[in-house]
């Protein structure tokens, strides 16, 4: 009886075209079968304080810390009172944070590559607002 019915139920069921192919589950891709993207592909954007070489901003000398502080601070109160500016800090914080003082650690530390690249990706705007 088993039999019969499932001949029946095999004669009512359409076959399935034959000239396509059924479609295979999704297997989750391991990590060795993940190709890995080109070089060019692979650096990132990094935090002010780290380049792709990961710099520890704890082994950055003291002048060039206290620069970024300042530097920062300076950009902070510098912004309009309605984003939280506060003129008067602006001309306290801004007073020991500006080109001068960058360009005088550039040189400073001109040898050190590291030091350059952080110094370089905290430069201070130019007094004419570039």
């Amino acid at each position: 009886m088993l039999a019969g019915l499932l001949a029946l139920w095999l004669a009512a069921c359409p076959s399935p075209p034959t000239n396509t192919t059924t479609p295979e589950a999704p297997t989750p891709a391991k990590a060795a079968d993940v190709p890995s993207p080109p070089a060019s592909q692979t650096a990132s954007v990094s935090p002010p304080l780290s380049n792709s070489a990961q710099i520890d901003a704890s082994q950055l000398p003291e002048d060039v810390r206290d620069f970024i502080l300042k530097q920062r601070m300076c950009r902070h109160f510098s912004r309009p009172a309605a984003e939280g500016g506060n003129p008067a800090m602006a001309s306290v914080t801004c007073a020991n944070a500006g080109e001068a003082a960058w360009k005088a650690l550039v040189r400073k530390y001109q040898d050190n590559d590291a030091i350059a690249s952080v110094l370089l990706a905290e430069r201070p705007p130019t007094e004419a607002g570039e």
